[in-house]
């Protein structure tokens, strides 16, 4: 298709296709040519996904452990948070200066209600939980591994349920 596609920008006697058989078969080509670019796209942002999974994880991760997450205070004022799962990352838009991504996974959270010592008399309780979580987080093109601006957002709903 690109070598055919050239001569036809720039009009000139014997550019232009009057036959009807020729116009269909340069449209079928054109179709293909934008399916499979279309495709290519898809594959591309498959591509950078896939292989920022594991940064992602250890981007959610971090955000997960180190920040203190309102909606855990709200279940217990004692949480730990353990493994964190991410299941799905997706390329939300590339434009020349960032990749914007989109993840989702689960997290591993242990609450206690009282503290150790009211916990090891059997006047405290604890309860391990698996929740839902949403984020995004964005990388310069140029340096992928550099994520910024993550958020997670962790749905605990199912817990007050």
């Amino acid at each position: 298709m690109g070598g055919c596609s050239n001569r036809f920008t720039h009009v000139k006697d014997g550019t232009v296709l009057y036959k009807k058989r020729a116009i269909e078969e340069l449209a079928d080509q054109i179709l293909v040519a934008m399916e499979e670019l279309f495709a290519s796209f898809a594959e591309c942002q498959r591509l950078v996904a896939e292989s920022v999974t594991e940064q992602v994880n250890n981007e959610a991760m971090g955000f997960l452990i180190e920040e203190t997450l309102e909606q855990m205070w709200e279940i217990a004022t004692h949480y730990t948070t353990g493994l964190v799962w991410i299941e799905e990352v997706t390329v939300g838009s590339i434009d020349s200066g960032k990749i914007h991504l989109a993840f989702e996974g689960s997290v591993d959270v242990d609450f206690q209600w009282g503290s150790g010592s009211d916990v090891r008399r059997g006047e405290g309780h604890t309860s391990s939980e698996n929740f839902p979580f949403k984020g995004t987080l964005w990388a310069p093109v140029s340096d992928i591994t550099n994520m910024q601006d993550v958020v997670c957002e962790v749905e605990t709903g199912s817990y007050f349920e």
